[in-house]
């Protein structure tokens, strides 16, 4: 190879190494990314590939609009049919998919759902909706649902309804666990005809000390004439009494 040419080809294959380098070197752990200088912003090809320590952004998989799901007219939630559904057993692995599948295969659609484990038992409390023959063979089943999984049932008919367009406000207790927080809070949202659409409670412990400490969480909806500072104010009697701490948000 020619002096010139063989210089060349070493300078090219220099440059191309360096920009490799900048380009696609991910740091070791402990080593930092790169800092956008005083009104810079680097380019994208400036910033290590997968970020620190090469990790990998999550894939999110988006779905895809089938012929048949554009072809289906939406029904308004206030036109359909639903049955309330609560069973309860005794906790293992698979017992939801029993029950849903059993309500699926029957053509049911669920659609709010909330279910938990408390002590040993599982509990599941469910709306299903579907055409008043669907409904039917639900109500049905139940019986024989409730035997071969070993389930006791409570099913009540009801009828679906357009989201609230009332402002929902949230609230948060927590105090040392004690018997009376539930009874005391919602004696001060019935004292306002405060509306509860969802509460849960559960003990947790205490960041520092370890001690028992209650958990309540609730979602509300205030009368009209009701304002929220007065709602505060009677959730600050009740609480400062007990020791308990709280907060009132207007959900965004």
């Amino acid at each position: 190879m020619k002096p010139a040419i063989a210089s060349l080809f070493a300078l090219g294959t220099t440059f191309c190494l360096m920009g490799t380098k900048t380009r696609h070197e991910v740091p070791t752990f402990g080593t930092s990314v790169p800092r956008a200088r005083r009104g810079f912003t680097p380019r994208h090809s400036e910033w290590p590939l997968g970020g620190v320590c090469g990790a990998r952004a999550p894939r999110v998989h988006r779905r895809t609009m089938t012929k048949s799901s554009e072809a289906t007219p939406p029904v308004p939630l206030d036109s359909r049919p639903g049955l309330v559904l609560t069973t309860i057993g005794r906790d293992r692995p698979g017992l939801v998919n029993e029950v849903t599948s059993r309500i699926r295969a029957l053509g049911g659609n669920l659609e709010d759902t909330q279910m938990s484990k408390l002590g040993g038992e599982f509990a599941a409390l469910m709306l299903v909706t579907g055409n008043e023959e669907i409904l039917q063979r639900i109500t049905e089943s139940i019986p024989l649902m409730q035997s071969a999984l070993g389930l006791v049932c409570f099913i009540k008919s009801t009828q679906t309804s357009r989201p609230s367009q009332d402002a929902i406000y949230r609230v948060h207790v927590s105090g040392t666990d004690r018997i009376g927080i539930v009874e005391l809070i919602t004696q001060a949202f019935s004292k306002k005809k405060v509306n509860v659409i969802f509460m849960k409670t559960h003990i947790g412990n205490a960041p520092l000390t370890g001690t028992p400490l209650f958990i309540l969480d609730a979602n509300i909806v205030l009368p009209p004439p009701l304002l929220p500072e007065e709602l505060e104010a009677s959730l600050l009697d009740a609480c400062e009494g007990e020791d308990l701490e709280f907060s009132l948000a207007k959900e965004a």
